[in-house]
């Protein structure tokens, strides 16, 4: 579809209630104006009834349904963000001795390193650990487990990451068993309970479910603590952070890649009742 109209298919295939959602334009390699979203539908979902009402809200999209392996490409190059390398496992890798190497396979889930959202994360979490202790931490819509893979070999004490897709939990798990970090990886299908608060939350998600998280993820960062959001366009900086700071946590750094933003916010207000706006 032209690029241009990005923004209405991604809120359209969140809508159906996707499992994983993904989008190849510009900004992960495309040269042709065009983006492609790729939506993971459960399997019993109606595919013909899905594809009317999709040609209908974008006529201009050209539509295909696969069962589409997402293994990575033969000639696929490992992806590096700084001291952080993620390749297929079994691959030959050049690293530091300071690098953090993550063997993921994308054909179990969605989430290979490669999009600017995820780099953007992976310094983030580099960031953080660089300051001290990474304590304990959530990471939200897991997919592969990339992020909360990459707490756990930097010293978290515990992480949880949560997904609602089984397959995602299942790589997740299993992502983290073979990186000999099983035992201080907990993969959840829902948010822990706020009872107690995580040094550093994770969500790489999109802007939907973002907005409709703020005062849960909010609540569920320890005070001081430092939440981390992205898989949101720049468009849609100053309302996000606008809903997040209304549920108790102030923006510390913006940072952007191409169309691609992330958010860092402490928690500052613990008191705070104030929902999102």
């Amino acid at each position: 579809m032209p690029a241009g109209q990005r923004d209405a298919a991604e809120a359209w295939a969140w809508g159906l209630g996707v499992q994983g959602l993904e989008v190849r334009d510009a900004e992960t390699g495309r040269r042709d104006g065009r983006a492609q979203v790729i939506a993971w539908l459960d399997a019993g979902a109606d595919v013909a009834a899905i594809e009317a009402t999709l040609r209908a809200a974008l006529p201009a999209a050209a539509i295909a349904w696969a069962l589409e392996d997402a293994s990575w490409a033969p000639d696929a190059q490992p992806v590096r963000v700084g001291a952080v390398i993620v390749a297929p496992p079994g691959a030959a890798v050049e690293a530091a001795p300071d690098a953090v190497v993550l063997r993921l396979d994308p054909a179990l889930a969605f989430g290979d390193g490669a999009h600017p959202t995820t780099a953007l994360c992976i310094e983030a979490v580099e960031q953080a650990a660089a300051r001290g202790p990474l304590g304990r931490v959530l990471d939200v819509g897991t997919g592969t487990g990339v992020l909360g893979l990459l707490a756990a070999l930097r010293g978290a004490e515990a992480v949880v990451a949560v997904d609602v897709d089984p397959a995602a939990r299942a790589a997740a798990a299993e992502h983290a068993a073979a990186h000999g970090v099983r035992e201080r990886v907990r993969v959840l299908a829902e948010l822990p309970p706020p009872d107690r608060g995580f040094d550093l939350v994770l969500a790489n998600v999109y802007v939907e479910p973002l907005r409709a998280l703020a005062e849960a993820l909010v609540t569920r960062t320890a005070p001081g603590g430092r939440l981390v959001l992205s898989g949101l366009g720049r468009a849609h900086v100053a309302e996000l952070r606008g809903r997040y700071e209304a549920a108790g946590s102030t923006c510390v750094d913006v940072a952007e890649r191409g169309d691609w933003a992330r958010l860092i916010l402490a928690r500052t207000n613990v008191d705070a009742a104030a929902g999102p706006r």
